[in-house]
């Protein structure tokens, strides 16, 4: 009884917390990418990125590397990641995909503007990956 009452209350943190990822909006969205780009929560971060159906693990994981190694060299170079704003979203005409410009704020006040894609997929948005 006591453990059902547990994994009920915790249930409930991570709904009433937001702790579960949740991307209605892109601004959500970029929301929790900033908060786990901050922390350094490379693997977190693929959980954002949209991945179809299939995608193999070495994939995943190159990805995963990826974002890592350029996390790594930004926070080198310019100090780390101090904020990022979702600066523009233009919405595609069936709101299933937007193109967005994201401006980052480095710990040494130095900005960069990034471009890119959101896609919709099951009710939450992501962030289409190029591969």
């Amino acid at each position: 009884m006591k453990l059902k009452l547990f994994v009920s209350a915790l249930v409930a943190i991570f709904v009433l917390t937001g702790c579960g990822g949740n991307q209605d909006t892109p601004e959500q969205l970029f929301s929790d990418l900033e908060a786990r780009v901050i922390n350094n929560n490379t693997k977190d971060v693929l959980g954002l990125i949209y991945f179809p159906e299939g995608t193999s693990e070495e994939v995943l994981q190159n990805v995963e590397r990826a974002f890592s190694e350029n996390i790594e060299y930004e926070n080198s170079k310019n100090g780390g990641i101090k904020s990022m704003k979702l600066s523009s979203i233009e919405y595609s005409e069936d709101k299933l995909s937007a193109d967005v410009t994201l401006l980052i704020i480095y710990k040494n006040n130095k900005t960069h503007t990034e471009k890119g894609m959101l896609i919709k997929d099951n009710g939450q948005w992501k962030i289409k990956y190029n591969f």
